[in-house]
């Protein structure tokens, strides 16, 4: 500790008297260029809205009267902004009992997989999916939310068939009675959407559809749902009670890492 003070105090000297003298030091230095890193932030959203009949305003839904023979305009719409490709999703819950007739719009996919029926309504809900892509020669550019830097796209998908329900004609009057001879009532036809990032689980998966059932999962993380479809979530080898724990796993593990949802049904 001493030597270092002498040091520093021999030097001091020094330089005093140098600088007294008119002296003048030069040193041997340098400076490197700066490495700027941009780092750009990526968006999607999605909203589902219909058409009120009437006004032309749009709606989050609409009453319907069963009259056998007849149709009804119905148009669920999904409108999607994206930065990067992305599977857009859209749900529908059937509790109809049969009495109304639709056909889902071209350009969905059904994951057949998915499909689920609840053990006390009765309802049936089916999944069906779109991957949407920068490329996409339909999207169009958001310009209300690009930047400089950023393009969102903007995409509009129909859900149904000439976005219109129809009623049988076949319909009978018992048909329309529940057990104890009343009008069935809470009839209804649900629609939800969602949108997910594409990747990793699409690059991850041999095949689009694949990947469409890896980002569903990991968009709800829901440990049920996998387990009432035999499936199981697993990263690099190790199985996780939930996809959510799977990715987490698979991000902290460094380097190149698979996400696998596998039937263990059998």
């Amino acid at each position: 500790m001493k030597k270092r003070k002498i040091i520093v105090s021999c030097v001091a000297v020094i330089l005093a008297v140098a600088m007294l003298a008119g002296g003048t030091f030069t040193y041997l230095t340098g400076e490197s260029r700066e490495v700027v890193n941009t780092i750009t932030a990526n968006y999607n959203s999605v909203e589902l809205h219909e058409t009120d009949p009437e006004t032309g305003d749009p709606t989050q839904g609409n009453e319907y009267e069963i009259v056998p023979g007849m149709s009804d305009d119905k148009d669920p719409v999904v409108t999607v902004n994206y930065t990067l490709d992305s599977y857009v999703y859209v749900t529908v819950t059937d509790i109809t009992d049969e009495l109304i007739e639709y056909m889902i719009a071209s350009g969905w996919t059904e994951i057949t997989d998915l499909e689920s029926t609840d053990a006390n309504t009765g309802a049936v809900t089916k999944v069906y999916y779109q991957l949407v892509t920068t490329e996409d020669t339909d999207a169009r550019v958001n310009t209300t939310m690009s930047t400089n830097s950023v393009t969102v796209y903007t995409k509009t998908l129909e859900v149904l068939e000439n976005n219109s329900i129809s009623y049988a004609t076949s319909i009978t009057n018992e048909q329309m009675l529940d057990a104890g001879g009343n009008l069935i009532e809470d009839l209804s036809l649900t629609f939800k959407a969602y949108i997910m990032q594409a990747d990793p689980f699409l690059s991850n998966n041999t095949t689009e559809y694949d990947g469409a059932i890896a980002a569903y999962y990991a968009m709800l993380d829901d440990s049920s749902l996998i387990a009432s479809h035999g499936y199981k979530a697993m990263a690099n080898g190790v199985l996780y009670e939930t996809v959510g724990e799977a990715v987490s796993a698979a991000l902290t593990s460094g380097g190149t890492s698979t996400i696998t949802l596998y039937d263990d049904s059998s």
